[in-house]
């Protein structure tokens, strides 16, 4: 017998579905084992939250001090600082692990698959893949080059195994170009050290190990655990939901850690039952899932629900009147658990529902940089030193954060100087708009813009730069403790990541462009100080093996639920190449999990929203489904205080704050109307429900009162879709005041106003939309814009007239659109280059030109050929403008490109219209068709004849008055991805000058029956129908008439307008809100789409 099996004899492997009854029986064994001394047990879990409650569990059974619960990485830290040199300062941190693969990235050649070309650092998404990809080949063992390639040629990689040789050699190598030598030992390079250690030399108290709640371990973890059962009677437990020999169902995501302590420790497994009073038909449940048969189920004694609220909102608001009612019945906060499916989705909304409650919680909050006070207040920093940016100054004025110091001029309201500053921006010349400010303000500005300017040609430009944050105030208000501790969290994090740009920048130069880039793509956790007297918001993937007597698991839908990483190919490849490799199925661990959960709690509820924001419907998570098959549950949506209006509804929702109270009396105002509303305010302000709603900290007292009153009545103004000015009705006064005459009017903004006027309004008029939202693709856009633009006046023989695309090979066109598309990369600004990132590049530039000149010519890991959009574009303006293969049986369509990025302006009707025509085609008899790139969602022919759209008929009359065209038609040019580019998207015409795809021949082309079948149809939708609307939102806008859209949220584009939450869009109140504007003594317009109308011509109407 060897050494391994002679001490796995002492060992144990506890399986069973409860996971306390698991942890009971291995304290129960731990205690046999134990002298009695302080750390005499030892307790390894994946899970660092669960160290406390363990520790407190254990003193049900021992001494306070004897068992000791830590990570396994703690563990392994602690045995290598004892017993290697340096110490704990030795470890990398994960910001300079971040910088070394981008020095990695950015040193490879350029003919390498992985090489960017861009004008700036390889992108944060590249270099984070290929960092974990690393990261996992690591704790396989994989920990120098030569392994590395020599591991990917053996499992039949061999081009990988040099492309990623060379990122190795970098990234690797990398470590020794810091400067101070430390912080450069992996913690892979730990776990391999402390394998071939004597543990019990560090921990010389320990009697015996428990290992819990582990699914899964890395080779370099198995080696480690093997060392610690070797040296110490080892416990471990694994969650099991089903009593088979081989792990089925559920269990399947836990058979990695099952095998290991099974077949190669040969701990003797022994089987654990439940507590007592647990239900067991839950039990049950759990183990029938994903399996062919399985134990029939009792439905009448399960304690599991399925709940179906509403909206997300509507089910976060449900969690937490449900916990605050188990806390006001007196349930222990630690025996409460909230599990969401999505860490990002929920648990910023989750702790937001908790706080206005004063429900004690604990959850990892993550936060990215860039979107938060102190993140955007350094970078704003950041863009005033590197390129004196007005812009920048502004967005530091603004910042709460930023206090400025001793620079602040004296007697100014921050108000006051961002209003001097903005007004100088928006001049000319920003300096001599500044000198028109106070002196006071001037000198401001002056002082920070020369003290910013020196940063940047500094020897040490990042010492010089923590200097200036300091000046401006920035660490002294972060570390002031009225300042919320988020702020603290971020400027630690930042710190970290400046560190490490400056340790890793040695002879890279552009330090100060390396941190903004750094900041740009950084995140940062905020881990609660303690999990104990609070309940726990913990993702279902993260959970581990730990018993609540109460779970709500949420967002149990398909698109929240933990699936595909949407790695890189190249990862892919790796991964799928040895079992070594496998990352996690992230999927298949929340269901475990999940199901453990179930297995082990006395109550649990499973919930999901009905619908998104635009109305479309959630699906179920494939557990959810699961759950539903099993049990033969249907869904069942859940409205919030359906107990006000449905007597035979046996559950209440109970109001706990300020938001309960406003959604209650708007039920109340829903059945019984405004006198209905008027009595429950009453009754709720004589029963003390405004001065103390039960667990709130909303404060709701007395002097609030009138403000909850509003609130009701503007919800109670909109349900009803009454017109006034809750409604978005201004008064005549108001509209006098705000001026709103739009001269000139341009497409867009005239379709804002068709599509929702309360859009347009908040929008053009008050100005609050989040710029944030539309930054990317809004840059990208304009890149793609003038890429083509550039490329035709590249082929253009003369200014204003038709490109012949004829006169040129196929080589010769790829060749110049892909110079056209490099060049306007290397000359993008900053805010484009952030925008641009490689996924883009190569979904663009893929497969045009060639290899040689294209460095996006082929994707990462992949040697199949692909075709992008720019390849796909001049596949259609070859096919239709050129048809070299013959393939028009009347030959080439009549017009070709001709002009590009035109403004144009004039009077439509008596409305006077400006814009931007990307591009006309025009034939030698004057007929000319426009076009309008779009490379996001593409407008139908319906949206435009209905009266939502209006750029293709608008470029049309404005083009008409300023050349002598007759225009026949207008299209979208869709270019939103490869497999879809189409040059006739969306088009307008007539059947005359269409003519049937594979025929050509006319100036245009369709794959279907136009909506209008004569020029004079077309004519007349161009010179009385568009004007006429045009003329209608012009009288609106001016008259200050700014109701929510009588539109179908996809219409007006709900799922991404910034004001949605102030809408209520339901088909009922649209089309009252239609009735109600008909009858209404100001004039509204209304599109025929939303009267559910389809526009045809008069004189067609008779045909």
């Amino acid at each position: 017998m060897n050494e391994v099996t002679q001490q796995a004899s002492q060992s144990v492997l506890f399986h069973g579905p409860d996971a306390e009854a698991l942890d009971d029986a291995a304290f129960q064994w731990a205690h046999a084992h134990s002298s009695g001394l302080p750390e005499s047990i030892l307790y390894l879990t994946n899970q660092p939250h669960r160290e406390t409650v363990v520790e407190t569990q254990w003193q049900e059974v021992g001494r306070p001090a004897e068992l000791v619960a830590m990570s396994l990485d703690d563990f392994v830290d602690r045995c290598y600082d004892r017993t290697a040199i340096g110490g704990p300062s030795t470890r990398i941190d994960q910001p300079t692990r971040q910088r070394l693969m981008e020095r990695a990235v950015e040193s490879l050649p350029e003919e390498s698959p992985l090489h960017s070309d861009r004008d700036g650092l390889p992108s944060t998404g590249l270099t984070g893949e290929l960092e974990d990809l690393f990261s996992l080949l690591e704790f396989a063992g994989v920990l120098d080059v030569d392994t590395l390639q020599q591991r990917l040629r053996d499992e039949g990689l061999p081009n990988l195994a040099d492309e990623l040789g060379r990122v190795a050699a970098e990234f690797y190598g990398g470590r020794d170009d810091i400067e101070d030598g430390s912080g450069t030992v992996l913690q892979a390079e730990r776990y391999q050290h402390v394998e071939s250690i004597d543990p019990s030399s560090i921990f010389e108290h320990v009697d015996a190990v428990i290992v819990a709640g582990f699914d899964r371990f890395s080779v370099l973890a198995e080696r480690v655990v093997a060392t610690i059962a070797e040296t110490w009677p080892t416990a471990g437990t694994v969650v099991r939901l089903t009593d088979t020999d081989e792990p089925v169902g559920v269990d399947v995501a836990a058979d990695r850690a099952w095998s290991f302590f099974n077949d190669d420790l040969e701990f003797e497994a022994q089987h654990i039952t439940s507590r007592s009073d647990l239900p067991r038909e839950n039990a049950k449940l759990a183990a029938s899932l994903f399996r062919r048969e399985g134990p029939t189920i009792d439905n009448t004694e399960l304690t599991a629900d399925f709940v179906v609220p509403s909206s997300l909102e509507a089910e976060v608001r449900f969690v937490g009147r449900q916990v605050q009612q188990l806390v006001g019945e007196g349930v222990d906060l630690d025996d409460i658990a909230v599990v969401p499916t999505s860490s990002q989705a929920y648990v910023p909304a989750l702790a937001a529902e908790f706080e206005s409650r004063r429900i004690r919680y604990a959850a990892n909050k993550q936060y990215d940089v860039d979107e938060t006070a102190t993140g955007t207040a350094l970078i704003a920093a950041l863009d005033l030193v590197m390129d004196d940016d007005p812009d920048a100054l502004t967005k530091i004025v603004d910042n709460p954060v930023v206090t400025f110091g001793e620079w602040w001029p004296s007697g100014q309201s921050r108000r006051e100087v961002h209003d001097m500053i903005t007004e100088a921006v928006e001049s000319d010349d920003f300096d001599d708009g500044i000198s028109q400010s106070s002196d006071e303000v001037e000198q401001f500005v002056s002082d920070v813009r020369s003290q910013a300017s020196t940063i940047q040609t500094s020897d040490t430009p990042l010492a010089e730069f923590r200097a200036f944050i300091s000046d401006l105030g920035i660490d002294e208000t972060v570390e002031n403790r009225e300042t919320t501790g988020s702020q603290r969290v971020v400027r630690s994090g930042v710190r970290r990541v400046l560190d490490a740009v400056d340790r890793t920048a040695v002879d890279r130069g552009g330090v100060l462009e390396r941190a903004r880039h750094a900041l740009s793509g950084a995140s940062v956790t905020d881990t609660p100080r303690g999990w104990d007297g609070r309940v726990d918001i913990i993702d279902a993937g993260s959970v581990g093996a730990r018993a609540y007597d109460y779970v709500f698991v949420v967002g149990l839908t398909a698109s929240h639920f933990p699936g595909g990483n949407g790695r890189l190919a190249l990862y892919q490849r790796v991964t799928d190449a040895h079992e070594d490799f496998e990352e996690a199925d992230h999927a298949r661990r929340a269901e475990y999990r999940i199901a453990g959960l179930l297995g082990s709690s006395a109550s649990i509820v499973f919930s999901r929203p009905s619908k998104q924001l635009d109305g479309t419907k959630y699906v179920d998570a494939s557990i959810l489904a699961e759950l539903r098959r099993v049990t033969d549950t249907k869904t069942t949506v859940r409205d919030e205080f359906e107990n006000l209006f449905d007597s035979t509804v046996s559950h209440r929702d109970v109001v706990g704050s300020r938001g309960d109270l406003h959604r209650a009396f708007g039920l109340v105002g829903v059945s019984g109307g405004k006198p209905a509303v008027a009595d429950a305010i009453e009754t709720a302000e004589s029963s003390g429900v405004f001065e103390m709603a039960p667990g709130a900290n909303d404060a709701l007292t007395r002097p609030q009162s009138p403000c909850s009153r509003n609130g009701v009545r503007t919800a109670s103004s909109r349900d009803r879709a009454q017109l006034d000015d809750r409604n978005g009705w201004l008064s005549e006064a108001t509209a006098t005041v705000l001026s709103l005459e739009p001269k000139p009017l341009s497409p867009t903004a005239a379709e804002d106003y068709a599509a929702c006027p309360f859009k347009y309004y908040a929008r053009r008029v008050l100005e609050l939309d989040d710029d944030d939202e539309t930054t990317v693709p809004m840059a990208r856009g304009t890149v793609v814009h003038d890429i083509l633009e550039a490329f035709y006046e590249r082929l253009a023989e003369q200014e204003g007239r038709p490109v012949p695309l004829g006169s040129f090979s196929r080589s010769e066109l790829e060749g110049e659109l892909l110079e056209a598309a490099l060049s306007r990369l290397r000359g993008a600004d900053k805010t484009e280059r952030e925008a641009l990132d490689d996924e883009w590049r190569y979904r663009h530039l893929v497969g045009l030109g060639t290899a040689s000149s294209n460095p996006y010519y082929t994707l990462p890991g992949i040697e199949a050929e692909a075709s992008g959009i720019f390849v796909r574009f001049l596949d259609e303006e070859v096919r239709f403008h050129v048809d070299p293969d013959d393939d028009l049986r009347d030959g080439p369509v009549t017009v070709a490109p001709c002009q590009f990025e035109q403004r144009l302006s004039g009077l439509v009707g008596s409305v006077e219209m400006f814009g931007y025509l990307d591009r006309q085609d025009r034939s030698d008899g004057g007929l000319a068709v426009v076009r309008d790139y779009k490379t996001g969602k593409t407008p139908s022919e319906r949206d435009t004849l209905d009266g939502i759209k209006f750029q293709l008929p608008v470029y049309a009359k404005l083009l008409e008055q300023t050349e002598d065209v007759e225009v026949v038609g207008g299209t979208y040019y869709r270019l939103r991805k490869p497999g879809d580019v189409s040059s006739n998207a969306g088009q307008v015409t007539f059947d005359d000058v269409a003519a049937w795809y594979g025929h050509g021949g006319t100036p245009t082309v369709r794959g279907r029956t136009p909506a209008i079948e004569t020029r004079d149809g077309f004519r007349e939708l161009l010179d009385e129908v568009v004007p006429d609307r045009l003329s209608q939102i012009v009288n609106g806008i001016e008259s200050g008439v700014f109701h929510p859209t009588t539109n179908k949220e996809d219409a007006a584009g709900c799922s991404s307008c910034a004001f949605r939450d102030a809408c209520d869009v339901r088909h009922h109140r649209r089309r009252d809100l239609v009735a109600n504007l008909e009858s209404a003594e100001r004039d509204a317009y209304v599109p025929p789409m939303a009267r559910g109308v389809e526009w045809e011509p008069t004189v067609e109407r008779d045909e």
